[in-house]
């Protein structure tokens, strides 16, 4: 069992050693998104049996990863480090932030920030986006702390719907 442990911590960190890497999704990582969405589910969803959060997760399943990469009014960006999928961050109508997930392994190693670096400049840059500098984010309760960090604030109280309970939250940007 100890050699296991070893082996696991000894990966993790090859995997830290190589540098982050923020680039678009590609179809063929569908299912590596979904997995990695579904490894965190219990971060957002308390009640994963209830019927209605079954609906809920079901929208990160591959063939909805697939749609939501092939969606043009998403923008989805995967971070990797060597081979290992480490974060996504997806961008609809180029101001909602509908996904951001990090590895559980990764949390706290500035994946998060430079996911949404990458995927704010770009909207930023890119077509004029609707919302007239105002990013939206529904937060999971649990990573209210890492959006407050990048700037949003809260907008309204602590709110379920789909079995998830969120916080609305916004940040306002300059030009």
């Amino acid at each position: 069992m100890l050699v296991a442990s070893r082996d696991t911590a000894t990966k993790a960190h090859a995997v830290f050693m190589n540098p982050l890497c923020i680039a678009p999704a590609r179809p063929e990582q569908a299912a590596e998104i979904s997995s990695l969405i579904k490894s965190l589910a219990h971060y957002f969803v308390p009640d994963q049996s209830r019927e209605v959060a079954q609906a809920f997760l079901a929208t990160f399943e591959p063939p909805a990863i697939e749609a939501l990469l092939a969606d043009a009014s998403c923008r989805y960006y995967a971070a990797t480090q060597g081979d290992a999928l480490v974060g996504v961050c997806a961008l609809k109508d180029g101001r909602k932030v509908y996904h951001l997930f990090v590895a559980s392994e990764a949390h706290g190693r500035g994946v998060a920030r430079a996911l949404w670096e990458r995927a704010s400049a770009d909207a930023r840059c890119g077509e004029p986006a609707a919302g007239g500098g105002v990013f939206t984010v529904n937060s999971s309760v649990h990573a209210v702390p890492v959006y407050e960090r990048l700037g949003f604030r809260p907008t309204g109280p602590q709110q379920e719907r789909n079995g998830v309970r969120f916080v609305p939250m916004e940040l306002t940007t300059g030009p």
